[in-house]
């Protein structure tokens, strides 16, 4: 080890105990627990380029959200996500209060949005590295996992997320972000301003269509007209593979595929 040490930029250990001190990592963990130790110490050792990328030309957020409940909202975003991403790099983002993730999934997350939000509040310079350790992959989709609790969730501030997008946005770490709106998100309109689109899953209906008109009233009200132009009404049917397909067509879509910066 002593040998090694000298050769070496950065010495780890595999530790069978936890906080065994520097440059220890605990061995009995998950894989995603240990390499995200492994880069936190390469990043504390002024490496952070251990995971380096090449990043897009460009990154655009779209928005999937619906004041209308129950309607397959975020099975079509993640179908929309897992189509995209076959073509470019795309991160969904669950904001919904109760998401239900671990059960619709079949899994457990040892990382969730409210960890990619603390480390993006504490090490800005750091987010790519942060944000490729913490995603998990449905096919060739990057996720974030929601937050496990509502409270959490209804406590990050509007200038809190704003700062949160723009910087994943502004690293252009994705070729587009999907985001599933829920309903208790502080910032929601000023969230949904900065997405180019807004798909939205609607269902024929006395309540689903005196749901959406209330919307728009409270849109115009608010002085968000502009807003209301960037909606994509989707009425999803039984093949939402179908309906993806229709999307993918879309103006939004078509740019060069291959397009990356180094």
């Amino acid at each position: 080890p002593e040998q090694a040490d000298k050769q070496a930029d950065l010495f780890l250990i595999l530790s069978p105990e936890e906080g065994d001190g520097k440059n220890r990592i605990f061995k009995y963990q998950s894989f995603d627990g240990i390499l995200t130790d492994i880069l936190t110490a390469c990043m504390e050792e002024k490496q952070p380029g251990v995971l380096k990328r090449q990043s897009c030309r460009s990154c655009s957020m779209i928005a999937v959200y619906s004041p209308i409940h129950r309607i397959g909202k975020t099975t079509f975003a993640i179908a929309l996500g897992k189509e995209a991403a076959k073509r470019e790099s795309v991160l969904y983002v669950n904001m919904e209060t109760y998401s239900g993730w671990e059960e619709r999934m079949g899994t457990s997350e040892a990382y969730t949005l409210a960890d990619l939000l603390y480390y993006a509040r504490q090490e800005k310079g750091n987010l790519e590295t942060r944000a490729g350790a913490m995603t998990g992959y449905l096919d060739e989709l990057a996720y974030i996992a929601p937050m496990e609790m509502s409270e959490d969730l209804k406590a990050v501030t509007k200038e809190e997320w704003i700062a949160f997008f723009e910087a994943l946005k502004n690293r252009k770490i994705y070729r587009k972000i999907i985001v599933d709106f829920g309903e208790c998100v502080q910032g929601l309109w000023d969230i949904l301003a900065m997405c180019s689109e807004i798909y939205m899953p609607v269902k024929e209906g006395k309540i689903s269509k005196a749901k959406l008109h209330q919307f728009e009233k409270n849109a115009r009200l608010l002085g968000k007209e502009e807003l209301l132009e960037r909606i994509v009404k989707i009425q999803l049917g039984k093949e939402i593979d179908a309906d993806v397909a229709r999307i993918l067509k879309r103006e939004e879509w078509k740019h060069d595929r291959s397009g990356t910066a180094s």
